[in-house]
């Protein structure tokens, strides 16, 4: 008979190498004993969220470069102005205001001009 310390002729001796996956929770648990900055990961990290941050910051000038640049390939309207003197003046409009006529500045107008006030006034 044999003995319990004694191992049966199929299996494998008792001085066989330690399967793989006990060899790679070793190796694991070795680089967990060292330093974390000592192979380099966070560095690594750290570049792709500069190199993502720097992506980001460029596709974002982009857009505003072109947000504020198609105004120039597509003008708003253009208004047409007569002035009281026949001259004409184009271009866009920027900006409105009201203006309140006075009796001094109506009296000032030509004829035609004084009738044209008198009646946007009303």
């Amino acid at each position: 008979m044999k003995s319990a310390t004694q191992s049966a002729p199929d299996s494998a001796p008792a001085s066989a190498a330690p399967a793989t996956s006990e060899r790679r929770g070793r190796r694991r648990a070795n680089l967990r004993r060292t330093a974390l900055f000592a192979n380099g990961e966070p560095w690594v990290w750290l570049t792709g969220g500069a190199l993502a941050i720097a992506g980001f910051m460029i596709v974002g000038l982009l857009a505003l470069v072109l947000w504020f640049g198609v105004g120039t390939f597509w003008p708003k309207s253009v208004a047409r102005l007569n002035t009281a003197s026949g001259k004409v003046a184009m271009g866009e409009v920027t900006g409105t205001e009201r203006f309140a006529y006075d009796a001094a500045g109506v009296a000032a107008l030509p004829k035609d001009a004084q009738a044209r006030a008198q009646e946007e006034s009303e």
